[in-house]
């Protein structure tokens, strides 16, 4: 491990995949080089008492904090340079936050002798701290949505995409229909307008780039320092589904929205990196109208409702509301239900940082439900969900083709796609910029961009104010595209 000068921290060049570039991702091809590397753990603790002592052990990986103070930071950088080679100390922060922590190899005699020498310093493990929120339904019965037309009728502003699969049909539900069920719906419809603007960064462990899916998208990559440094997807493909319920070409609500991955593992560190990447961003660019997806929840519970944040995850927080600051909205599962009627409550992070006790911070929350407007049995409850999506029997890519799976991962996908949609217009339906575009988005899609599908009493289910129920396809079709002619073309 070799100690970076300054702020930088391991990115990548990147990498296109369409003639669709703009300026935000010139800007993006310089940030490769600069700072920002963490990765999450269930981080292990180690108390700042200067009479504990060790027995010695091997080297093993740990996240390291000073204090607040510049200070601070370079006593502990100093301590740390005294007895540690350089290459096993590596420094992330950026140019809007200073120094944030290290990332260095050291055995328990050397823990010991650093919070000796430096108050205030903490040590923590660097181990995997949160887990992914879906699970495997089965395979669609039937090729029907393998190739899905994209229409334009009459050469307007709106396309009507032929087979979208039910859920995503659910999301252009007109709330002035009479619909039993949605499978009366014949499209998924959208402006062409919507997304273009906007970017998605994905915090995942990567997604297929050669996927079909994500033809349209430009997409980039920069890599955690706990990734593999390879634009793949390693975690049996979770991000692929999950950014194809986003912006995939089939099975995504904002189609044409470039995607941002940030490829990391759910260790401490790289978890810390990818806030930290997006807070540099924004910072750099404040006019980037940025959608987060958080498609994963804490392994650590709250069930206790306690009003303490376990500290690795306020350093979280703290990265979170600077990002929020910059105008960036952070899309986040409430996560799913286990071994029955455990978990039945939100009681995980960043999902409980929407609570009062943490300071209401402005995110927006998903919870999922069936094709109907139903709850859906899986989804985690809580006061405080922003938005509902379909996230049972959800279709979405996979590397064996499409696949159905169950899970609020899905439905923040989609969440995180209309989210994208709507800031990505020319000029958004709800003010953006001055710190306040999360709260303004929420509230918007509380009151307008979503409602009951079914009886009193259920959820507000996203919508994106289009109506594919009763626009039927006519002879003088301007344009139809597929999937697979554009993938070969």
């Amino acid at each position: 491990m070799q100690r970076l000068e300054s702020h930088s921290g391991r990115c990548s060049p990147i990498n296109f995949r369409s003639d669709f570039c703009w300026l935000l991702f010139a800007f993006f091809s310089i940030l490769a080089h600069q700072a920002c590397a963490l990765r999450m753990s269930n981080a292990t603790y180690i108390q700042s008492n200067a009479n504990v002592s060790f027995p010695i052990t091997a080297k093993e990986e740990y996240v390291v904090f000073s204090g607040n103070t510049t200070q601070q930071s370079q006593q502990l950088i100093a301590s740390l340079l005294s007895m540690l080679d350089a290459r096993d100390i590596a420094e992330y922060g950026g140019p809007y936050t200073g120094p944030q922590f290290w990332l260095v190899q050291m055995n328990s005699a050397q823990i010991s002798g650093l919070l000796k020498s430096i108050p205030g310093a903490e040590v923590y493990k660097n181990a995997v701290v949160a887990q992914r929120q879906m699970k495997y339904a089965s395979t669609p019965n039937s090729a029907a949505y393998n190739v899905s037309g994209q229409l334009n009728i009459d050469n307007s502003d709106i396309i009507y995409q032929e087979n979208a699969p039910p859920d995503l049909k659910v999301v252009s539900w007109p709330d002035d229909k009479d619909l039993d069920d949605s499978d009366f719906l014949k499209y998924y419809a959208y402006d062409k307008n919507g997304g273009q603007n906007s970017v998605i960064y994905v915090v995942e462990n990567g997604i297929d780039p050669d996927n079909e899916e994500f033809v349209f998208n430009p997409v980039s990559w920069r890599y955690a320092p706990g990734a593999v440094a390879t634009p793949t997807d390693d975690d049996s493909d979770h991000g692929t589904c999950v950014a194809s319920k986003a912006a995939g070409y089939r099975f995504g609500v904002s189609k044409r929205t470039p995607l941002m991955v940030l490829k990391s593992s759910l260790s401490f560190a790289d978890v810390l990196w990818a806030f930290q990447v997006i807070v540099n961003d924004l910072g750099a660019l404040p006019a980037l109208r940025v959608v987060v997806l958080l498609a994963f929840s804490s392994i650590h519970s709250n069930r206790v409702r306690t009003n303490v944040i376990p500290q690795p995850w306020r350093r979280v927080r703290t990265l979170m509301l600077q990002a929020i600051s910059r105008n960036a909205v952070f899309v986040v599962v409430s996560g799913n239900k286990r071994n029955g009627l455990e978990h039945q409550f939100v009681d995980g992070y960043p999902a409980y940082f929407a609570y009062p006790q943490f300071g209401s911070v402005p995110l927006t929350l998903v919870g999922a439900v069936d094709n109907a407007g139903l709850e859906a049995p899986f989804s985690r409850q809580s006061a405080y969900i922003t938005a509902w999506a379909p996230g049972m029997n959800a279709e979405c890519a996979h590397m064996f083709g499409p696949s159905l799976y169950n899970g609020t991962s899905m439905s923040s996908g989609m969440v995180a796609g209309l989210a994208a949609y709507l800031l990505g217009f020319p000029n958004p339906p709800f003010d953006i910029g001055g710190g306040k575009t999360a709260y303004n988005f929420n509230k918007y899609l509380r009151e307008t961009a979503s409602w009951q599908r079914s009886s009193e009493g259920v959820p507000r289910v996203i919508w994106n104010l289009q109506d594919g129920s009763s626009i039927q396809p006519l002879l003088n079709i301007s344009d139809t595209l597929a999937a697979s002619d554009i993938a070969h073309s």
